[in-house]
């Protein structure tokens, strides 16, 4: 800044001297904004080389942030694969018999998992294995060679045909009739094991867990 002093021997009034100052301060005001603007602008333009360069890096990081949500939030693939075997046991359980008729189970596991991964309610499918095996026994066909193998069952979608009652699930067990080889075999196996033989039900039977007694 000038001094006042050499503004005053240039001839200088007063009022001169105090414009003169003043747009010396505004000036310095102007330079100040102009090196912070300066300063602003290469900082930013140092921040922007340094998210591009990172950039792919952090884009990684998201996608495999992304990766592990998606795998954590989704069922584990062997804990689907261990529930689809157990109702494909249920299944197994519930169809009816083929007697001494082949019947390969591995063909028909396959079968059923398709159709579960396909999208069927595996519980319709076991209903519907458990209505077709009563309506079997009922008509004496339980148990022979008229029975189709389950992997033929399965991949004709014959659960279509044996819907129940309005897609519910049917009671677990299968009934058996009173004085049949089934029920004699079940009352045989529970006076064994020192428990009391069922009453007959409305439906002149029981439902048993399974059509025939563990051996």
């Amino acid at each position: 800044m000038i001094p006042i002093s050499i503004l005053r021997a240039a001839g200088l009034t007063d009022r001169q001297v105090l414009k003169v100052l003043e747009l010396m301060e505004a000036e310095k005001k102007n330079t100040r904004r102009e090196k912070n603007r300066i300063a602003k602008q290469n900082q930013r333009s140092r921040q922007q080389k340094t998210d591009d360069t990172n950039a792919p890096e952090i884009h990684q990081q998201k996608q495999r942030s992304g990766q592990r949500k998606s795998a954590d939030s989704q069922p584990k693939k062997d804990d689907t694969n261990v529930e689809i075997t157990q109702q494909f046991e249920n299944f197994w359980k519930s169809y009816p018999k083929r007697g001494g008729a082949s019947n390969p189970k591995k063909p028909a596991r396959e079968k059923f998992i398709r159709a579960v991964t396909m999208g069927v309610s595996p519980v319709e499918i076991i209903a519907a294995a458990r209505r077709y095996h009563e309506i079997e026994r009922s008509s004496g066909r339980d148990g022979t060679k008229f029975i189709p193998q389950a992997t033929r069952w399965l991949n004709e979608q014959r659960w279509n045909d044996y819907p129940g009652t309005n897609g519910a699930e049917l009671p677990l067990g299968v009934h058996i009739k009173a004085d049949t080889p089934e029920w004699n075999a079940w009352c045989g196996y529970l006076r064994q094991h020192g428990k009391r033989t069922p009453p007959t039900d409305k439906s002149g039977g029981w439902r048993f867990d399974t059509l025939w007694p563990p051996i």
